[in-house]
């Protein structure tokens, strides 16, 4: 069973499933984490505010992709980031008995801990790059990993990577002029 069938399967046995306006708060952060969610469509976004009030975006959620399923069986299961519905967007609830039910049977549950040392892996990588201080050590570390970044806009990006719009577009600027980076079509590419 892969990810996507895993996912199908939970969507399938959803308590209920609730439409989300753009820009809708759908979990305060610190709010208690009683459902695993499934985002049937439109974008999620995991995000929280610095003390200078400047926006940091934890996690991008897609659609067919889950959440709440790093907090369920926690002993502190508080959110710890403000959950907004970046579209229009409709996610299905399971709740916590339900998902444990629906997860402790063979494939389902090697699926699901498979999905979480994922999940768990890419927040590693996430705090690895904010333990970085200069830009282009954030920037050249995320290369070093992926070979090339794919991004929406300069602003997107530098949220992602919790720094100025400014300081992205300057470090941008020199690392092409020095030749280590090559920027087409919304992708930064490592030489």
């Amino acid at each position: 069973m892969n990810e996507q069938e895993f996912i199908k399967y939970l969507l399938q046995n959803a308590n209920f499933i609730k439409k989300h306006n753009k820009d809708e708060i759908i979990f305060n952060e610190n709010d208690l984490c009683e459902y695993v969610c499934i985002v049937k469509n439109g974008e999620i976004l995991v995000s929280s505010y610095s003390y200078k009030g400047n926006e940091i975006i934890f996690k991008k959620i897609k659609p067919m992709s889950m959440f709440g399923h790093l907090l369920i069986f926690a002993t502190n299961n508080v959110y710890r980031g403000i959950i907004i519905s970046k579209t229009n967007s409709e996610i299905a609830y399971i709740n916590k008995n339900c998902f444990y039910n629906l997860i402790i049977k063979e494939p389902f549950l090697s699926q699901y801990l498979a999905i979480l040392s994922d999940d768990i892996l890419i927040s590693k990588e996430k705090t690895r790059v904010l333990s970085f201080n200069s830009t282009s050590d954030r920037l050249l570390y995320l290369l070093s990993i992926h070979q090339s970044l794919k991004f929406e806009s300069i602003s997107s990006l530098a949220k992602d990577l919790s720094i100025t719009r400014e300081s992205l577009s300057r470090t941008l600027k020199s690392l092409e002029k020095q030749e280590i980076i090559k920027i087409k079509n919304k992708t930064i590419y490592l030489k």
